[in-house]
């Protein structure tokens, strides 16, 4: 149970997929909220604690951009927002410059999502990629069909 004490929020508007992913996270020890819509997100995320946001861009109340810089400007620290989507360009370059550190496209493999969660420490929050120093330093890269969009520095 490498997720052990990790408090974290899942954000998906699809009943099943939130489930699933609700349990698969507490089966890997962690401590999860979920919601179902972004006001209902930004309702909990205000209540308490949470080391990582994960959530999906395609909410039908908030999209997934505005609801990442809500959050970011809600936290009380820093906090790592890994998304989970499949929303393709340009969501994903938005949701990557509002703040999200790490984007998986759906469908992914779980123990991609996991790995990269366990390097979350408990009781602490990751910083953002969101504190790059401009995005004229980044580039976006996509790891594999079936992995993930991530920011990576680009050299001048």
């Amino acid at each position: 149970m490498g997720l052990r004490g990790l408090q974290i929020l899942v954000i998906e508007d699809a009943p099943d997929l939130l489930g699933v992913l609700t349990m698969l996270l507490r089966i890997e020890g962690a401590d999860v909220a979920a919601a179902g819509s972004g006001q209902e997100a930004l309702r909990v995320f205000r209540s308490r604690y949470f080391d990582v946001v994960v959530s999906d861009l395609g909410l039908p109340d908030i999209s997934g951009d505005v609801l990442i810089r809500a959050i970011i400007e809600a936290a009380r620290r820093l906090i790592n927002i890994v998304v989970i989507t499949g929303e393709s360009q340009p969501p994903v370059t938005r949701a990557l410059e509002a703040g999200a550190g790490i984007i998986f496209a759906k469908p992914c493999q779980w123990t991609s999502v996991v790995t990269y969660l366990d390097g979350t420490p408990p009781g602490t929050r990751c910083l953002t990629l969101a504190s790059a120093p401009s995005p004229r330093c980044t580039t976006l890269r996509r790891s594999s069909p079936i992995g993930y969009w991530t920011k990576v520095p680009t050299r001048f």
